[in-house]
């Protein structure tokens, strides 16, 4: 033990991922406790840390299963926000409820909610809504359609409704977006 190096930058220790927050700084508490010992040799010194050592020991196994139980966790919610993704990418045209989508990926709907907004940065209602108009503005640039169809053809049962979401997300009413970004004069 006396020949080891303790230097603080080649312990990173991912609380976030392996270790929670409080046996991080346990974990921290006992190795400066080490580094200590080491530097001020006592009679004791060689029992105190080995002591710290089992109990570092004793943290890391005691915190291992939640770790393993947290990462598969981690991975089931990933899985069932690939779902509803793709539930969204194919079905954006219907009636997509956040209860249907929470359902199909086998949750409730605020677990759900909550799980969603944590992978991808915002709610499923804000991510269906610009992936809809997103749509929207393909067909608006791109088509000769009317706004009302296309406010249907995204999913949309009110045009009222599709026009106030497609102004808060383009800043810009629908119209104006079509004549400002028409591909073809003659569309």
């Amino acid at each position: 033990l006396n020949n080891i190096k303790f230097r603080s930058e080649s312990y990173n220790f991912h609380s976030s991922e392996l270790l929670s927050f409080t046996y991080a700084k346990n974990l921290k508490s006992l190795f400066l406790e080490i580094i200590n010992e080491l530097q001020n040799k006592q009679p004791i010194s060689d029992l105190i840390i080995k002591s710290n050592l089992y109990r570092i020991c004793a943290i890391l196994i005691k915190d291992l299963p939640k770790s393993t139980e947290q990462k598969i966790n981690k991975t089931h919610e990933i899985t069932a926000i690939e779902k509803a993704l793709e539930l969204v990418y194919y079905n954006y045209d219907k009636q997509l409820t956040v209860e249907y989508v929470a359902d199909t990926c086998g949750y409730g709907v605020s677990n759900f909610c909550k799980i969603f907004k944590n992978v991808i940065g915002k709610s499923f209602h804000t991510y269906l809504n610009q992936f809809r108009i997103k749509n929207a503005r393909y067909l608006l640039s791109d088509t000769n359609k009317s706004i009302k169809e296309i406010s249907q053809l995204v999913g949309f049962n009110e045009t009222k409704t599709f026009c106030r979401v497609f102004k808060s997300f383009s800043n810009m009413t629908a119209q104006n977006y079509r004549l400002e970004n028409r591909k073809n004069s003659d569309v």
